[in-house]
């Protein structure tokens, strides 16, 4: 005789798998944290911009600054660094951002003069935020200088996301998880391997095609800065930055070629990096700050100061 499922085997039965899911959820959990799961956040998902972010701390003026007055005062030189986590300095310390680095070795070369280089480089902005935030704010800070880091991917309107696992209502609810990331990515690396999902490379290469209204409203912002600096007696540089990969197979130098032919085209004194890297005694490994993240490691960073500082130093001649 077939014995009846009483109230308690029910329950039972229902909650065990349950139970068992938010078990292994949480150990998943315990061991993103500890070993690092999550450590790549420029596809804006919350978990990972806030791991990013809240290694960093922010000066009165919302900049990953030193507390720098946004008066000049006389006789000060300044160089303001316009970008995004490239600038900011995604996974290094504040002092090992190119922005820092570069105040060092001017500081060292032109002795006597009062130099400060400004920070003020965001978190997953592209060219056009980067010019209203110069119209709006950066002005106020009288720069002699400005540099604009151009970052690959600056030319877009929308970033390059993970896709959703769950409706956005619910995914909202695993904002703070940084396991539910981890297994975002993977399924998105999946769906790259699977050619469901075009991958990064592909994604950067056709920012720039001749169809792409994200690269013609990136030129647009380029040449407003530009054009805004120059009006305030500031000098101009763009500094064309790789996405730090290996060399040997590295895709993107079309885009490169791209960003200098336009700069040339307007006057723009520009600068591009690629070589700088490519040329570098260390491998390019070492020279970004993770196996998942292509942001510019600390040894990175040194070698867009140098060769950012090589190219304002004549700028700043009197």
């Amino acid at each position: 005789m077939k014995r009846k499922s009483t109230p308690v085997g029910i329950a039972a039965r229902v909650l065990l798998p349950l139970v068992s899911l938010v078990a292994l959820f949480l150990v998943g959990e315990l061991v993103a944290r500890t070993l690092g799961g999550v450590r790549y956040g420029g596809w804006g998902d919350p978990a990972s911009i806030r791991l990013v972010s809240s290694q960093f701390q922010l000066n009165t003026q919302g900049l990953r600054d030193y507390e720098i007055p946004v008066e000049k005062s006389a006789g000060e030189t300044r160089v303001l660094c316009l970008g995004d986590s490239f600038t900011w300095g995604q996974m290094v310390e504040l002092d090992e951002t190119y922005a820092k680095c570069l105040e060092r070795d001017l500081r060292a070369s032109m002795p006597g003069r009062k130099l400060t280089v400004i920070n003020s480089g965001r978190l997953g902005w592209n060219t056009a935020d980067e010019y209203e935030w110069f119209l709006r704010e950066g002005v106020r800070y009288e720069p002699d200088v400005v540099v604009v880091g151009f970052c690959l991917n600056d030319a877009e309107e929308d970033h390059y996301a993970l896709a959703r696992l769950l409706p956005e209502n619910l995914e909202k609810k695993f904002a703070w998880s940084y396991f539910y990331f981890f297994l975002k990515y993977r399924v998105h690396l999946l769906k790259v391997k699977l050619g469901i999902t075009p991958g990064y490379t592909e994604y950067i290469l056709s920012l720039y095609s001749r169809e792409s209204f994200a690269w013609k409203k990136a030129k647009r912002a380029l040449r407003m800065i530009a054009e805004t600096a120059q009006e305030r007696g500031a000098h101009v540089l763009v500094a064309v930055f790789p996405i730090v990969s290996d060399w040997e197979t590295y895709p993107f130098t079309p885009v490169h070629e791209d960003v200098m032919a336009f700069c040339e085209s307007r006057a723009i004194p520009a600068l591009d990096l690629l070589d700088a890297f490519r040329t570098s005694p260390l491998p390019w490994e070492e020279l970004r700050v993770g196996p998942a993240d292509r942001h510019p490691s600390a040894e990175g960073h040194r070698i867009i100061a140098d060769g950012i500082a090589g190219a304002i130093r004549p700028m700043l001649a009197p």
